[in-house]
């Protein structure tokens, strides 16, 4: 009787669900194959293969920033921060995380978006710092679906702070966290 009832109510649940389809989520996707090139090339240091991914209007930046006033950056910036981190790591990587892979949204009303959920490892070559960070990124692309026009990440603060510090980062095997976190590592 008590499974009677509970399917009585939940049966309008059911039937008045949301029925305005907006699009579809896939797992295998070729814009999810851009994001892969775009993350290898920024992560190597490929800026050529980074600009040929990239729209006009290129957008980028943190998604956990909470400053109202902030705009991100652009393509200088992106070339900048990936150049940085060749130049800076090595034995870089961004994989996928755990069982977490990337699913490609093909929505109405946003248009194409890539959504990853990965891990970025890499070794300090300043310092033997390892950096170890979940890393989740968000990637709109442009209305052809060929190039990436937004690319939103958010990894927890460490890469963020290492990424716009730029110098004195680190001292006396101290990562400077902004703006009053500190984190020691021996």
């Amino acid at each position: 009787m008590k499974k009677l009832l509970l399917a009585f109510l939940l049966l309008p649940m059911i039937l008045l669900g949301q029925k305005n389809n907006n699009g579809k989520v896939y797992d295998k996707h070729p814009a999810i194959d851009i994001v892969e090139q775009f993350t290898e090339a920024w992560i190597s240091g490929d800026t050529v293969t980074l600009k040929n991914l990239t729209g006009e209007g290129f957008k980028m930046g943190s998604s956990m920033n909470n400053n109202p006033n902030y705009k991100g950056g652009d393509i200088g910036n992106l070339i900048g921060q990936s150049t940085w981190m060749s130049s800076n790591f090595v034995n870089i990587s961004l994989k996928n995380r755990g069982q977490a892979y990337s699913d490609a949204i093909e929505s109405k009303r946003s248009g194409l978006i890539v959504q990853t959920f990965q891990e970025f490892i890499a070794w300090d070559k300043n310092n033997a710092f390892k950096l170890k960070t979940p890393f989740n990124a968000t990637f709109v692309f442009d209305k052809n679906g060929e190039k990436i026009v937004r690319f939103w990440w958010s990894d927890f603060g460490l890469l963020t702070t290492l990424l716009h510090g730029k110098n004195g980062i680190y001292q006396d095997r101290q990562l400077k966290m902004e703006p009053y976190t500190k984190t020691t590592h021996t």
